[in-house]
C-alpha cells in the first residue's frame, strides 16, 4: 500500500496527524518507519506543530504528580515520571523535550512527553552547593539547544548570600553568582562567574538560542531599579544585555519576561490602576523593535507577578501565568478571560508536542516503555485517592455531626477550578 502513495503526499498526510497515530504508522512497514524516523520528516513535523500551536503546559501538583494540559484547552492529565527525579521540579523545555530535576539530588531527567521516552542523567550537575561561611541559594535553571555544538545544555545559577547583607551597594546581600553549564551528550561541566545576580527564582526564557532572566548587576544600584534583561547564548557562551523601552526604566515598574510565539515578551506593570502592558521584541536584539502588543486588565484579578506563556488563534488568545497560582486564558477580541486556579504549583513550562529524539543514549538510562513511571504514577494515585477519601469523610463528619461514606468522585484537592470573567475594556 505504501508503494502506491507518493512520498510527498504521504509526508503531507503524516505531518498533520497526532503523534500517537504517527507512532502506530511506524509499524506499517520498514519504509514508513524509515520515513518517520528521518530527521527531515521530524523537522517538518516540528515546524507544523509550531504553526498550529501544538503545545502543552506542564506543572507540578500535590503528591509529587507532574500534570499537563493542552495550551489551547483545559484537559488536565497526569504525566508518568520516574521515581529517581522525585521530588520533581521543572527545568525547562526545548524542541519538544522536557527537562526535569530531582530537588534533593540535582539528578536530571530529559523526556519527550509525546513519545513517552526519557533518559535519566545521574550527577549531571554538582550537588555540593554549600559554603562553610555563607548561604548558597539556587536561584535559576534553564534548558536549551546549542546549535553550534549540536548538543543540549542544562544551566543552573547559584548565588552566595552574605551572612550580614549590605543592600546599600545594590547587591541585595549577594556576594557572587556562579553559572554551571553542562553539555548533555558529552557531560562536560563548566562553571563561570557572572557579573549579574538574579532577582527572582525563575526558569530561563529560551529565545533565539539564548536563555534569559531578569537580573541586577553587581555594584550597580541603577541596574537593580531597571531590572536588566540578561541573555546567555548557548552557542557562544556569552552574556548579553538586551535594551528595553526607555520609559519602562523607572523604580515603580514591575516586570517579568516570557515567550509569546517566537517573540521575547516583557510584561510591565507601571500603573497598577490601569493594568499590565505586554511588549514583544519582534527583531531580537533590536531595541527599536519593541512593540506593545496588548494591555491586560487587573480589575477582576489583582496580580503582582504575571508571566506570558503562549499566543493562540493568530494572537487573539493569550495564555498567562499569574502570581504563580493561576493560569489565565485572555481573549483580546471577546474581552473576556478564563481563570484556572491550581491547588499547588511552583512553576510551569510550555513544551511543544514533537517527535524529537532524546539527545543521546550513551550517557543516560533510557526507558523505552516508561514502565517504571507508570507503576510510580499508579502508586501515587492510590495514595491520593486514600487521602481524598479521608479528607472528604472528615469534612462531612464535621458538617453533619456523623460519619458519612465519602465519594471518590468528589475531588477537593484536584487540579483546581475555573472562573469565567467578562468585562468591557478599551484596548
Amino acid at each position: 500500500m505504501s508503494d502506491r502513495i507518493p512520498r510527498d503526499l504521504l509526508i503531507e498526510i503524516l505531518i498533520q496527524c497526532q503523534i500517537p497515530t504517527i507512532l502506530r504508522c511506524r509499524c506499517v512497514s520498514k519504509q514508513w518507519r524509515a520515513l518517520i524516523d528521518d530527521p527531515q520528516f521530524i523537522k517538518q513535523h516540528t515546524d507544523y506543530a509550531i504553526q498550529t500551536n501544538a503545545s502543552r503546559i506542564f506543572f507540578n501538583e500535590l503528591f509529587g504528580n507532574l500534570c499537563s494540559s493542552p495550551l489551547d484547552t483545559l484537559e488536565i492529565r497526569n504525566v508518568p515520571i520516574i521515581s529517581q527525579v522525585q521530588p520533581v521540579s521543572l527545568v525547562g523545555s526545548c524542541n519538544g523535550l522536557l527537562c526535569l530535576r530531582n530537588v534533593d539530588t540535582q539528578d536530571i531527567c530529559i523526556m519527550n512527553p509525546a513519545t513517552r521516552k526519557h533518559m535519566y542523567l545521574q550527577n549531571l550537575l554538582p550537588n555540593n552547593c554549600r559554603d562553610e561561611q555563607n548561604k548558597v541559594s539556587l536561584t535559576g535553571y534553564g534548558f536549551g539547544y546549542d546549535c553550534v555544538n549540536d548538543d543540549y545544555k542544562v544551566v543552573r545559577i547559584a548565588q552566595k548570600i552574605d551572612a550580614e547583607p549590605r543592600i546599600n551597594n545594590g547587591n541585595l546581600g549577594f556576594l557572587e553568582t556562579e553559572m554551571s553549564i553542562c553539555n548533555v551528550k558529552t557531560r562536560v561541566l563548566k562553571v563561570v562567574k557572572m557579573p549579574y545576580f538574579t532577582l527572582v527564582n525563575d526558569l530561563g526564557v529560551l529565545a533565539c538560542g539564548a536563555l534569559h532572566w531578569l537580573m541586577g548587576k553587581y555594584n550597580d544600584v541603577t541596574s537593580l531599579k531597571k531590572k536588566l534583561i540578561v541573555g546567555y547564548d548557548l552557542g557562544t557562551d556569552e552574556f548579553r544585555e538586551l535594551s528595553q523601552p526607555e520609559f519602562l526604566n523607572h523604580d515603580n515598574c514591575r516586570k517579568n519576561i516570557g515567550l509569546l510565539g517566537t517573540w521575547l515578551c516583557l510584561s510591565a506593570n507601571y500603573n497598577p490602576e490601569e493594568g499590565i502592558d505586554f511588549w514583544v521584541m519582534k527583531e531580537y536584539g533590536d531595541k527599536e523593535s519593541w512593540t506593545m502588543l496588548f494591555s491586560f486588565p487587573i480589575t477582576f484579578i489583582p496580580c503582582r507577578y504575571v508571566r506570558p506563556l503562549g499566543l493562540l488563534e493568530r494572537g487573539s488568545l493569550v495564555v498567562l501565568e499569574v502570581n504563580a497560582r493561576r493560569l489565565v486564558w485572555y481573549d483580546r477580541k471577546e474581552r473576556n478571560m478564563r481563570i484556572f486556579y491550581l491547588k499547588a504549583r511552583d512553576e510551569c513550562s510550555v513544551c511543544l508536542s514533537s517527535l524529537t529524539p532524546l539527545p543521546s543514549n550513551e550517557n543516560g538510562q533510557i526507558d523505552e516503555k516508561n514502565q517504571g513511571s507508570e507503576d510510580q504514577m499508579k502508586t501515587r494515585q492510590k495514595k491520593k485517592k486514600k487521602f481524598q477519601a479521608k479528607t472528604i469523610g472528615e469534612r462531612k463528619q464535621n458538617q453533619d455531626g456523623k460519619q458519612i461514606s465519602p465519594s471518590l468522585g468528589e475531588d477537593i484537592i484536584g487540579h483546581g477550578h475555573e472562573l469565567h470573567v467578562d468585562f468591557d475594556l478599551k484596548l
